[in-house]
């Protein structure tokens, strides 16, 4: 009968986050404000880091909706796939549904860089781009270069024993260079294969709602290190045993965006009360609903 009581309690918050609208619309803004720039790619590097829901491929495998939250509930910043590989994806997300474990690996450009020459060739940049995804692809379609990925990652043995199709999405220069032309953008959709998507910075634009409680981790030796947590965070008694093996999260709470000191405040005092309930073995029902 365990199994049928719930065996936690939500707390009132004093105050909830910020309304996930008024959080995009200033994050938009944001947005479109570098874009309109052009900075280096690091600036672009934080934006996403701070700014998750930006990124698609977290609740998505191949543009098919999962329903299931990403592993660890996290986006991965700069994660190694290989120690003799120089150049590092930009992010990843741990991607899975009921069969699938499908990490998707992101490579992000600057902006303002062009696609195609006047020949309408490809630049060497695109080029270069496109060159390290193979090369991420060979790693991860061997046997070896999987298994140490799963060791790398800390990847449990359930997700283990899932088909692995590891994912790769391209984010290069404006849809403005090719939308105008018919022949360009059918080049650009040759660059498009059944595990790689390309998109421009634009389509970008819309971020997703579902993604409003994920963190953004840097991983080393397995362990997951918090660098940054979105303002709309919430606690979720079904992503509870995620929360002690997230290191720095509490300082990483210090340093959320348009969150006020008593959010922030109730976020501390309620850490370890969650932390704790997820190490538990049975943690009895749990109302997908339910958050503070």
């Amino acid at each position: 009968m365990s199994l049928l009581k719930k065996k936690y309690e939500l707390a009132n918050p004093v105050e909830k986050p910020i309304d996930i609208d008024d959080y995009f619309r200033k994050a938009k803004e944001e947005y479109a404000s570098i874009l309109s720039c052009d900075y280096q790619e690091k600036i672009y590097q934080k934006f996403f880091e701070e700014n998750p829901a930006f990124l698609p491929g977290a609740y998505e495998i191949i543009g098919n909706a999962t329903g299931h939250a990403p592993y660890m509930n996290a986006l991965i910043s700069q994660p190694i796939i290989d120690d003799g590989i120089q150049r590092k994806p930009d992010f990843m997300w741990l991607a899975k549904n009921s069969l699938c474990f499908c990490p998707v690996l992101i490579e992000i450009e600057r902006p303002s860089k062009e696609e195609f020459r006047k020949d309408e060739y490809a630049r060497s940049g695109f080029t270069q781009a496109a060159g390290q995804i193979k090369q991420w692809k060979a790693i991860l379609n061997s046997i070896n270069g999987r298994e140490q990925f799963y060791e790398r990652y800390s990847i449990p043995e359930k997700l283990r024993a899932l088909k692995f199709t590891p994912q790769y999405l391209l984010v290069f220069g404006r849809r403005s260079e090719y939308e105008q032309d018919q022949w360009l953008t059918r080049l650009r959709a040759e660059e498009e294969t059944s595990d790689t998507r390309v998109f421009s910075f634009d389509r970008l634009m819309e971020p997703s709602r579902d993604i409003y409680d994920t963190v953004t981790c840097k991983v080393s030796d397995g362990n997951y290190h918090v660098i940054s947590i979105p303002p709309t965070f919430v606690y979720r008694p079904g992503l509870s045993n995620n929360y002690s093996k997230l290191i720095n999260f509490k300082h990483a709470i210090t340093k959320m965006r348009y969150t006020s000191a008593s959010r922030k405040q109730f976020l501390l005092d309620r850490y370890s009360y969650w932390a704790e309930f997820g190490e538990n073995d049975n943690l009895g029902i749990i109302d997908t609903s339910d958050k503070e």
